[in-house]
């Protein structure tokens, strides 16, 4: 087998389409198909059963197909390791959040800290950043409410509780508490689109028995402007008071209620990936700032 013929084989099985395969790889139809035909006779088994126009994976490809990635993920590994042997300490470092904030307060002393240091850095939803981190091109996820899989290591940097985010003018904060029935009755201000935290904020009003309306979607600039100017009531997490995500002058109230889940914040990498030293060490740091913060509101 030769590792051209493996990574035709990886790019069919994602895709299930000879002629959308051929697309990626830059090569003709025929040449991809000659690649699988030949892997299929070195192996003796089929590794595909064609459905309409798509071709899937049957057990033998399935079997085949999560051998081939350990395979190519070792070979990877090797180079990566070899490379930092070679440089002393890899500066290059990739990764995706769910959230643009998530590392406000801890990712630009590090950038200062290291300013010959190559970053890049990717905002997506939970099933993107999975994505990402399984096709080996990120080294690490921060994600809220988590990211889980088997094959996932997944370290809680913290649990928030749930606050609401109002106006120094707000009624609200005079009470000591609040509950979500009292902030259903409220103009609702909550960030636009499809992102995990909204998703995790739905569904507790749903288990609690209610459906809220939001008023005003928005991005975090716009939401942070109506807030000061007494426009409405956001739902917040603990740690984003202390991570610099809201103006100075807003206020935080906690939200009580049986059985109100906590919010996590998580950080994952693939268990079978080499990590550099550059990308350990901000590991760390994420953990350390997320611990000073545990231990600040405690």
């Amino acid at each position: 087998m030769e590792q051209l013929q493996l990574r035709y084989f990886l790019t069919v099985a994602d895709n299930q389409h000879i002629a959308r395969s051929a697309e990626q790889l830059n090569v003709s139809q025929p040449a991809v198909s000659l690649a699988i035909s030949r892997l299929e006779q070195e192996l003796g088994v089929k590794l595909f059963d064609r459905i309409g126009r798509n071709i899937v994976l049957n057990e033998y490809g399935a079997i085949f197909y999560n051998h081939v990635n350990k395979i190519l993920r070792e070979e990877e590994n090797v180079r990566l390791e070899l490379e930092e042997m070679k440089k002393d300490m890899d500066k290059h470092l990739s990764f995706a959040m769910t959230s643009p904030h998530l590392l406000d307060g801890v990712m630009l002393p590090s950038i200062k800290q290291h300013p010959d240091a190559k970053w890049k850095i990717s905002v997506a939803n939970t099933k993107k950043c999975l994505d990402l981190l399984k096709s080996g091109k990120v080294d690490f996820c921060i994600a809220s409410p988590g990211i889980w899989d088997r094959n996932i290591e997944t370290t809680v940097c913290i649990e928030d509780e749930l606050f609401a985010a109002v106006s120094k003018n707000h009624p609200f904060v005079n009470k000591s508490t609040v509950t979500l029935e009292e902030i259903s009755t409220q103009r609702i201000i909550t960030l636009v689109g499809d992102n995990a935290f909204r998703r995790a904020i739905d569904e507790v009003f749903r288990y609690q028995g209610l459906e809220p309306e939001y008023h005003i979607e928005c991005d975090h600039t716009t939401r942070n402007i109506l807030i000061s100017e007494n426009q409405g009531v956001s739902i917040t997490v603990s740690s984003a008071q202390k991570r610099g995500i809201f103006n100075n002058d807003t206020c935080f109230v906690p939200i009580k209620g049986d059985n109100l889940p906590k919010i996590p914040i998580t950080m994952s990498h693939m268990t079978s990936r080499y990590l550099t030293s550059y990308a350990k060490m901000f590991m760390k740091q994420i953990l350390d700032f997320y611990k000073g913060l545990r231990e600040e509101m405690s």
